[in-house]
């Protein structure tokens, strides 16, 4: 992801603001420990010290929970802001005046206005959509919105509308102001039939506006009225809206959650604006009742605990269990809150009991673990060998997820003093990761595991020259570091590539030679650096790519985890990483070939099948040369 910022600007704030001075400017009481610092973790809750600071690579590292990074990342996580804003925290803090590349800000403000130009066809849909529901073809919706007791106030608050049962007349409204119907489909306002021609994507339903947290319209939820299908429909996917990192009533619901530093999280758009409309304003819901970590990434940033409010029905419960493992994985402080009686959700229990009943069930809320276990113990019998075993393996799945490792201890002892079980007979699952689809670890998480044999020999080869530095450049002429396949690896490959174009890299061999100074620090030092600026651009409702993410976790390793081989001469050494990608590549290569070969033949195309069988004829000669001692780059060549 292009930044707004230059290279030269980041690396020249980078430069004048030494990460522990940072550090110790929160707080922070920093002390030697051989070449690092030790803290306790400003992230999290320890009694002994595990964040270190490595002053040479200028990165830090948290053994407890896993965060770690530059400074940028430092002062995100700590301030709670994204890249941008960071990157001007530090700027002013070493008087350097903000300049911005011209280029990337002439293609980001082409960007911007089309993003402007949906924002306002959206906020046209809510005003078109409150106009239907005050007139004569919203009388049905009225009715309904009676009947689940939403006052005036909230309809206005919250901007309720309808879109009316029959004809397009959202797109006929918006086509006669020039809007265009590509732009209207992009927004999610409207949808195309098989022939071409267009409609109003919602009817007859009940629309509730999806503000961002600025409180600007995204998208909209609409609520059928009768027996239609599906009961709910949000917006689907635009350049403004994802149903995974949206929060409902989050503009609406701000102020209240940083005065209490509590959200409480209910599940449907009648239950936030009930609770509202009784005064307890520090509610929001998650679009659908799947939790996402960017749902609690976003609520940390206001809060410093959750209250996850379910329906006291099954779907509820499931919905609590999914939760748990998500708020588990991020750290988040939470507890499950469920409501007595009959009425099981919160609308309906606050027309039917109050405020202060409400609230009094919001202050007797269980903590995560504790409600698991309850769950646990209710679904199997501990009594019993088997029921022990599969509670044991079920808590241990959940305490596995915790990134904090003292938290996993202790879940551990509570979990061996619970069933009458040895605690050293309860593993923890290795690399275990609540379910998150399409994404991969942010640069707090663990180091994840390489994708493909490959990608584990090139991350070998990564960290033999993070810590032989001298060999940078021949192995960069003697591998094609533009073709790794490991995303992390790929994406720290092309940093030393950058840092050798810009004369960063290899460092300065003077001081490879020198006591106390670290090489592999002062490589990660630059790699850190390029892969930051791979995250710059991402405002408040945006993610950066997790792959970088993922890329300054990895980084971090590769310069704190010594090579294999220590004791060979290095040449050897050298040799054999270089001779283990090569193979490694060139099987990678045979095995998509093969499989291109058996494509085209199933397709009966043969110009792609004798492409495909020359390319493995090639590749085997490739490594029958290989055999003799030769590269793989110098075979092809």
């Amino acid at each position: 992801m292009a930044g707004m910022f230059s290279e030269d600007l980041k690396r020249r704030i980078r430069e004048a603001n030494d990460l522990a001075d940072v550090i110790r400017s929160y707080g922070i009481e920093l002390k030697r420990a051989g070449r690092n610092l030790k803290a306790c973790c400003p992230f999290h809750h320890e009694k002994s010290a595990s964040f270190n600071v490595n002053p040479e690579g200028q990165y830090f590292k948290c053994f407890g929970c896993g965060k770690g990074g530059d400074v940028f990342t430092f002062v995100k996580d700590f301030e709670r802001v994204e890249f941008p804003e960071a990157v001007r925290i530090l700027a002013q803090r070493a008087s350097i005046p903000i300049e911005f590349d011209p280029t990337v800000v002439a293609k980001q403000k082409k960007e911007g206005d089309f993003k402007s130009y949906l924002y306002k066809l959206n906020a046209a849909a809510a005003a078109f959509y409150r106009e239907m529901l005050m007139g004569p073809q919203g009388k049905a919706a009225r009715e309904y919105l009676d009947r689940r007791g939403i006052d005036e106030e909230m309809r206005d608050t919250f901007g309720l509308g309808y879109a009316p049962a029959t004809g397009s007349p959202l797109m006929q409204r918006l086509q006669a102001q020039k809007a265009p119907l590509r732009a209207l489909e992009v927004a999610g306002l409207a949808s195309s039939r098989e022939d071409g021609s267009a409609y109003d994507y919602f009817r007859d339903r009940v629309m509730f506006p999806i503000a961002d947290s600025q409180g600007r319209v995204i998208g909209f939820g609409g609520r059928v009225l009768g027996d239609g299908e599906p009961k709910y429909l949000n917006t689907r996917e635009t350049p403004l809206f994802s149903k995974g990192r949206t929060i409902y009533g989050l503009a609406q619901a701000r102020d209240a959650i940083v005065e209490a530093r509590k959200a409480a999280i209910v599940e449907g758009y009648t239950d936030v604006i009930m609770c509202h409309q009784y005064g307890v304003r520090n509610v929001v819901a998650c679009l659908g009742t799947a939790i996402t970590p960017e749902h609690v990434r976003s609520l940390r940033r206001l809060a410093d605990e959750v209250l996850l409010l379910t329906d006291s029905d099954a779907a509820g419960a499931r919905a609590s269990e999914r939760g748990i493992e998500i708020l588990f994985q991020e750290d988040m402080a939470a507890k499950v809150v469920r409501l007595p009686g009959d009425d099981k959700d919160p609308c309906d229990f606050l027309r039917s009991a109050g405020k202060g009943p409400f609230e009094e069930a919001l202050g007797r809320g269980v903590d995560l673990f504790e409600y698991k276990v309850k769950r646990v113990c209710q679904a199997q019998d501990v009594s019993t060998v088997r029921g022990q075993a599969a509670a044991a393996k079920e808590l241990m799945a959940l305490a596995s997820i915790s990134p904090d490792a003292n938290k996993r201890a202790a879940y551990r002892r509570e979990i061996s003093a619970l069933l009458n079980l040895p605690e050293k007979d309860l593993a923890f699952e290795k690399a275990a990761r609540a379910p998150e689809a399409g994404s991969a670890p942010a640069a707090g998480d663990e180091v994840p595991p390489p994708e493909h044999p490959l990608a584990h020999v090139e991350r070998e080869m990564l960290r033999w020259i993070f810590h032989q530095p001298a060999w940078i450049e021949t192995a960069t002429g003697q591998l094609d570091f533009t073709a790794f396949v490991g995303g992390p690896e790929g994406a720290i490959a092309m940093a030393i590539l950058a840092g050798l174009a810009d004369g960063q890299l290899p460092p300065d061999p003077a001081k490879l030679g020198l006591e106390g100074y670290s090489p592999s620090g002062a490589v990660a030092r630059e790699v850190l650096g390029t892969l930051a600026a791979q995250t710059d651009g991402a405002s408040g409702d945006e993610q950066p790519n997790p792959v970088y993410s993922a890329a300054q976790a990895l980084c971090i390793a590769l310069a704190e985890e010594a090579p294999m081989h220590v004791k060979m001469k290095p040449e050897e050494a050298y040799g054999l990483r270089v001779r283990a990608v090569s193979k490694e590549r060139v099987d990678f290569d045979m095995e998509a070939a093969k499989r291109a070969e058996a494509a085209a033949r199933a397709l009966g195309d043969e110009a792609a099948l004798a492409a495909a069988q020359q390319k493995m004829l090639d590749l085997l000669m490739v490594q029958k040369e290989m055999k003799r001692g030769k590269s793989a780059r110098s075979v092809v060549a």
